[in-house]
C-alpha cells in the first residue's frame, strides 16, 4: 500500500507495526487470448518471493481484498476482479513463502466496434445494393462486377488496418478477424452471382425463344404472361419483347432476392457483435468493484 505521508516511506506503529511504502512500477509479461477479440479478458498473474530467505525467516501475507485507492481505470481496459493466493514452493532445498495475485481485465469493445465494424459493414452493404440495384439492364450490369472486385480491395485494405490493431498470435484465429474474412467472402459470392443475373437477363435475347420454365417462375412467384405469337411464310413465331421481357422479370426477381438474402446473411453477424457489447458491461463491472474497495477502505480506516 502507499502512505498518504510521501515524505515518510515508513510508518511504525506502538504495537511494534511497521509498513513500509515501496512504491515501483512492475511489468508483467502475460500469455494472452485472443481467440475472442475484441471480447476478450485476460488473467495476469503477479507472483512475488523472496529467493534469499526461506519461510522461517521471512512469511509473506496478504489481504485477500485488493486496496483500490490509489486505482486508476484505463481506457482499454477494465478491471474485473483480483484475487490471492498464498503458496510455498521448494527452492534450493529450501521452502520459500509466495504470494500469488491474480489480476482480471477485460477488453472494451465499443471502440472497435465503431472503428472497424461500422466502416466494414457499410461497404459491404452499399457493395450489395450496388451489385443488385437496378438500374440498367446492359452495359451498366457489367460495371457492377467492376464495383464488386472495387469493394473486395477496399476491405482487404481495411482487414490491413484490422491486422494491425489485433495483437498477434498463431494460436487462435481473432473474432474480430474472422468477420473481416466473413464478409470479403460474402462480396466475392455476391460479385460471382452477379454474372450469373446477367446471364439470365441476356437469356431472353439469345435463345430460341424460349420462355421461362414453370418451376422458375414458381421459384421467383412470377405471374404466366400470354406470349404474343404472330404467322409469317405459314410459321407461328413468339413474339421476342414477351420472351426478353419474362426473362428480364426473372433477372428482376433474382436481384431483389439475392440483395435481400446477402443483406440479411451480413447484418446477423454484426447485430449480433453489438449484442455481445451491450450485454459485456466491463465498465459496470469495474465500478461495483472500485466502490465496494472504497467501502471496505472507509470502514478500515
Amino acid at each position: 500500500m502507499l502512505l498518504d505521508a510521501v515524505r515518510s516511506p515508513i510508518k511504525v506503529s506502538f504495537t511494534g507495526e511497521v509498513t513500509y511504502a515501496y512504491p515501483a512500477i512492475y511489468t508483467v509479461l502475460c500469455q494472452i487470448g485472443i481467440a475472442n477479440f475484441p471480447f476478450d479478458d485476460q488473467v495476469c498473474k503477479i507472483r512475488f518471493a523472496s529467493w534469499a530467505y526461506d519461510e522461517d525467516k521471512i512469511l509473506l501475507n496478504a489481504s485477500h481484498k485488493p486496496l483500490l485507492k490509489n486505482y486508476s481505470p484505463n481506457e482499454e481496459w477494465a478491471l474485473q476482479d483480483v484475487d490471492m493466493a498464498r503458496k510455498e514452493y521448494e527452492h534450493e532445498e529450501t521452502v520459500v513463502s509466495e504470494i500469488i495475485y491474480y489480476i482480471k481485465v477485460a477488453r472494451k469493445p465499443f471502440y472497435y466496434l465503431i472503428s472497424l465494424v461500422v466502416p466494414s459493414y457499410i461497404i459491404c452493404v452499399l457493395s450489395i445494393a450496388g451489385l443488385f440495384a437496378r438500374f440498367s439492364t446492359k452495359h451498366e450490369r457489367q460495371e457492377r462486377f467492376t464495383l464488386g472486385v472495387t469493394a473486395i480491395l477496399s476491405m482487404a485494405v481495411l482487414s490491413l488496418v484490422v491486422t494491425e490493431k489485433v495483437p498477434h498470435s498463431s494460436e487462435s484465429v481473432p473474432l474480430l478477424i474472422v468477420y473481416m474474412h466473413f464478409i470479403i467472402i460474402m462480396v466475392t459470392i455476391a460479385t460471382i452471382l452477379t454474372s450469373t443475373v446477367m446471364r439470365v437477363h441476356a437469356k431472353g435475347f439469345r435463345t430460341h425463344f424460349l420462355s421461362p420454365p414453370g418451376w422458375i417462375r414458381k421459384a421467383l412467384f412470377i405471374a404466366r404472361k400470354h406470349a404474343a405469337f404472330f404467322q409469317q411464310h405459314g410459321q407461328v413465331y413468339m413474339d421476342i419483347h414477351t420472351t426478353a421481357e419474362q426473362w428480364g422479370e426473372v433477372s428482376r426477381r433474382m436481384d431483389y432476392l439475392l440483395a435481400s438474402v446477402f443483406i440479411i446473411i451480413i447484418s446477423t453477424p454484426t447485430l449480433y457483435l453489438f449484442y455481445m457489447c451491450y450485454q459485456m458491461d466491463h465498465a459496470a463491472a469495474e465500478r461495483i468493484l472500485l466502490e465496494n474497495a472504497k467501502r471496505r477502505d472507509q470502514l478500515f480506516y
